[in-house]
């Protein structure tokens, strides 16, 4: 594998260009890698009754969707988004994946995961004790998600 960086003072925006002979783990590795380094800046336009934050999309811990809203939690406060959670995971990009049909995690927020005998399960988050809840149709995914987060860290 080579490494091959240029400089072109024309272009308006940055850009990273892989090439690969097949589409292997290690490039779904190192795309992935690439697309956290991109988004780890991204901020998210929130809400709090009439008052916007900016909030680093690194600081969310998930979206859920109530009552037609969907709410972003972080650890000590949760907002209101514009977005829907179909935006919000092609928005953010694949640490962000959904584990229900109401709900979008952060894979890196997430500490523990703990399985039921049913199939779904309950996720657990660093440093607080908020928790959000897995439906076993997405069960298999988070924890492949979980997996290929690791092994990038």
């Amino acid at each position: 594998m080579k490494l091959k960086s240029e400089c072109d003072a024309s272009i308006v925006e940055d850009e990273i260009l892989i090439r690969y002979k097949s589409h292997t783990d290690r490039i779904r590795y190192i795309e992935e890698f690439l697309e956290r380094i991109i988004n780890e800046k991204k901020e998210l336009t929130l809400h709090i009754r009439d008052t916007e934050y900016y909030i680093p999309a690194c600081e969310i811990l998930y979206f859920e969707t109530e009552v037609g809203k969907v709410k972003a939690h972080t650890k000590e406060r949760i907002f209101t988004s514009n977005l829907k959670l179909f935006e919000i995971t092609e928005t953010l990009g694949s640490h962000f994946v959904r584990i229900s049909k109401c709900c979008v995690v952060n894979v890196d927020m997430i500490e523990a995961v703990r399985h039921s005998v049913t199939g779904s399960g309950e996720v657990f988050f660093k440093g607080c004790d908020k928790k959000a809840y897995v439906s076993r149709i997405y069960f298999t995914t988070l924890k492949e998600k979980l997996k290929e987060s690791r092994l990038l860290r």
